[in-house]
């Protein structure tokens, strides 16, 4: 059979309209028996295809190689454990020599399982690579790919997408070779099978005339020659050795633009219907509207490099959005008698209504299901206005920089006097020598707690022949006055954002963020977040990183939105587990690409030793506490405030007393819910075997009196107590909050349970209690993983390398996700 004969019954399949499941049911047979003719017509197809390039004259690229070029298949991929899998296997299955391709995988450092399966499947084929890619971006995992490959065609696949030939491959090398074309594209229709009912609705929103670019061609049935804007997906060597890799700054359209510099190249392209990869369309309203916000900045990003791009059609949901975002000034002039702005507004709004409605009930009554002109429009509106509000806030974007660029260059021929009375110095250059760090925090009283802790831990490690901080304190304390010394430190005097002193404070951080030439500011905690970005922003400091150590549970909505405000001045944010991480993001709509995950660092060097100094560590922190040797502890390490849920533990604590009588508690730590808890230990009877022990400096040395340390908290980021705990060799009771999981990952000695609940963390804290195995195996594993994990090395480490590559551009990216312009 001919290869028209096999492009007619793929167009045939391509026009068939999405089958219900009752029909999917009802064709099953139909369909087994469709597949086995298909496989029987390309095996004609191959036999025909080797016969003909046997006997044709080989191109140049492949005259070294024989009749089959080798195909590198580049798989950019994040978070995909729902289909890479399925993907993988279909392109296994491919009738091509299997000497003959490769498939790179280049996974943007998942979250999920999609690493694992990769690795799975590639340890039984070995044509499947895994190469991690750090840049994250789907731009910089297409980098990875070219880089890696060895392929004389270089064939760009998805991990979410269904390939429904098993020719595909074969395919690419003879299009390659029949249109003597040096790129390929593809119809990449959004209705592979399994797709839920909104699904479809957004697969038949897309595929209508108003649901994608007028010369868009990737859901066409059109074969030759074409332009490969719009789907350009398989290239020669040859294209990437004069077009150069993809612009990593993008996070999407980063294939047009790169499509749209293949065809200035002048490169020839070809599409062809026997190249179709079938993709699968987002699964919920939400995530719809991101994806084309996030495509509507792409499209903005891609006008600014090239400005033919920008079509009509391209330009239309950016005019949609703008209107329907005026309505507010159309109303104001409508009040102030002037009704022209608001009779505009309705009539466009009402020209786009017919339009949408009338392409729903076509498609409704094509397939005859009334359900499609109820939720059509909804899709319909998701795409425009996600489109063009993206675009308009990558706009936005724009103008700011803009702006931000204009207001350093004003500052910079200001006279001096009128710096001075504005508040501003003169920002001292980077001389090139170490990057001057500036940390910003409300203040410090006590060097023991958790982000305080963390922060002068750093302070005192980095390499000072690269790095010189600077402390600065919106509020001073005694301890600040009296112990610390590790770094020049300035107290800004700002108590309250209520008074003018208080921002008379903010503008003396940007004097001194001036004045000593900061490179990099970072913010902890929510006061010095506000007074620090104002300033990083008055005094120009390059680069900004923003805290996130705890998981916000105290934020109202005023706070959060001003959050959302104050992350347009910050380039990073750094947290300390991967839970937070993911809830940063979600809460307040940051990209992946600007969060970073740094846990927690811990002093390795204080590692409890061998079992005689372990058994005098133990004796000396039990006469301290007041604890006869041999009774069994249960013990936790927190501040004494209501999120820590103390009464929780007490709880538990009684009722672990009910089945082990001699046991003791022991609380480290103060704060303003003690007397509550003292009153309820009195209340269930436990005042005569539990201790509170205060406020401490010497907790490490205490810990080795506990038999079980216990965290029962509601909120946790990264908790510090929890891995001070492991560092001393103890079993671990434990809700299940932030970074919990993350610490106790691959220990056998810790117990998890619901936050809030009693009477399990009671029956954790009594198993470990009588489990004599688990203390021991806490003794020996928890220090290693520290260790190995949680080290105050690693951790300085981290951050060392985090402040150079923001100096050196490598993590030039804003709060949107998108690169920076100088």
């Amino acid at each position: 059979m001919s290869f028209a004969a096999v492009r007619g019954l793929l167009a045939r399949r391509g026009k068939a309209s999405p089958a219900t499941a009752e029909q999917q049911a009802a064709g099953e047979q139909q369909a087994a028996g469709e597949q086995q003719a298909a496989g029987q017509v390309q095996e004609e197809v191959v036999a025909q295809a080797v016969a003909e390039a046997e006997s044709a004259e080989i191109p140049l690229w492949r005259r070294d190689e024989g009749v089959w070029p080798f195909i590198t298949v580049v798989m950019p991929v994040r978070n995909e454990e729902q289909f890479i899998a399925a993907t993988l296997e279909q392109l296994l299955a491919q009738r091509y020599p299997h000497d003959r391709f490769e498939i790179i995988v280049a996974d943007g450092m998942s979250d999920d399982a999609t690493p694992d399966i990769v690795k799975e499947i590639a340890g039984r084929a070995p044509q499947v690579r895994y190469v991690p890619n750090a840049g994250r971006r789907s731009s910089a995992g297409r980098n990875a790919g070219f880089r890696e490959g060895r392929g004389d065609i270089f064939l760009v696949v998805d991990g979410h997408c269904h390939i429904p030939d098993a020719m595909l491959l074969h395919n690419v090398a003879q299009c390659m070779r029949r249109f003597d074309a040096d790129c390929l594209g593809r119809p990449q229709p959004l209705d592979p099978p399994g797709l839920t009912a909104f699904q479809r609705v957004v697969a038949l929103a897309r595929a209508s005339r108003i649901g994608h670019g007028a010369g868009s061609l990737i859901y066409s049935g059109y074969e030759g020659p074409a332009s490969p804007v719009s789907n350009g997906a398989a290239y020669t060597r040859a294209v990437l050795e004069k077009v150069g890799y993809v612009d990593e700054s993008f996070d999407a359209c980063e294939d047009v633009e790169f499509n749209y510099r293949v065809e200035q190249a002048g490169f020839t392209a070809a599409t062809s219907p026997l190249l179709t990869v079938r993709y699968y369309p987002r699964e919920t309203l939400p995530e719809l509207w991101r994806q084309m916000v996030r495509y509507g900045e792409g499209r903005f990003r891609l006008w600014r490099r090239h400005p033919a791009t920008l079509t009509l059609p391209a330009a239309l949901p950016a005019a949609l959005a703008a209107g329907v975002f005026s309505l507010p000034l159309c109303l104001l002039a409508a009040l102030a008698g002037w009704l022209l702005p608001l009779g505009m507004w309705l009539l466009c709004v009402l020209l786009y209504a017919l339009a949408v409605f009338t392409v729903s009930a076509v498609e409704a009554q094509k397939r005859e299901e009334p359900a499609l002109l109820r939720h059509m429009p909804v899709v319909f509106g998701s795409i425009h206005l996600g489109l063009g509000y993206g675009f308009l806030r990558a706009a936005a974007r724009c103008l700011r920089q803009g702006w931000r660029q204009w207001k350093n260059s004003f500052i910079a021929v200001l006279p001096r006097r009128a710096r001075r009375v504005l508040g501003i110095a003169e920002r001292v250059p980077h001389s090139g020598g170490p990057v001057r760090v500036g940390m910003v925090i409300d203040g410090i009283w006590s060097p023991t707690a958790g982000t305080e802790k963390q922060l002068l831990m750093l302070l005192d490690r980095l390499d000072r022949e690269k790095f010189e901080p600077v402390l600065y304190v919106l509020r001073g304390s005694q301890w600040i006055s009296e112990s610390f010394d590790s770094c020049p430190v300035r107290v800004a005097g700002t108590d309250s954002f209520k008074t003018r002193e208080g921002w008379r404070g903010v503008l003396r951080l940007a004097q001194w963020f001036a004045a000593d030439g900061v490179d990099v500011v970072q913010l902890h905690f929510r006061d010095a977040t506000l007074a620090g970005t104002v300033a990083a922003w008055l005094a120009g400091v390059p680069r900004v990183i923003s805290m996130r150590k705890n998981q916000g549970y105290w934020l109202t909505r005023p706070d959060r939105l001003l959050l959302r405000v104050l992350n347009r001045g910050a380039d990073v944010f750094v947290a300390n587990s991967a839970d937070t991480a993911a809830r940063v993001r979600r809460t307040e709509h940051l990209p992946a690409e600007a969060v970073r995950v740094i846990p927690n660092g811990f002093d390795t060097g204080a590692l409890p030793g061998d079992g005689g100094m372990r058994a005098a560590a133990r004796q000396e922190a039990r006469e301290a506490l007041g604890l006869a040797p041999d009774v069994p502890v249960a013990g936790i390490v927190a501040n004494l405030r209501p999120v820590k849920r103390l009464d929780v533990f007490l709880k538990a604590a009684a009722a672990v007393r009910r089945k082990m009588p001699a046991v003791h508690f022991v609380l480290v730590g103060e704060g303003s819910a003690r007397p509550a808890l003292e009153k309820q230990a009195r209340r269930l009877k436990l005042e005569e075997c539990t201790v509170f022990a205060g406020r401490r400096e010497d907790v490490q040395r205490l810990l080795p009196a506990f038999d079980v340390g216990v965290l029962s908290s509601d909120s946790e980021s990264f908790s510090n107590a929890l891995v001070e705990y492991m560092a001393a060799g103890l079993p671990v009771a434990a809700t299940d909050v932030g970074g919990v999981r993350e610490a106790l990952e691959g220990s056998a000695a810790g117990r998890i349970v619901p936050a809030g609940n009693a009477r399990r963390l009671g029956a954790a804290v009594l198993e470990l209690l009588q489990d004599e195995q688990a203390r021991g195996l806490a003794a020996e594993e928890h220090p290693r993983i520290v260790r190995e994990r949680f080290s105050a090395r690693a951790y300085v480490a981290a951050y060392e390398e985090l402040y150079r590559e923001l100096m050196c551009g490598a993590a030039d990216v804003n709060a949107s996700g998108v690169q920076k312009e100088e």
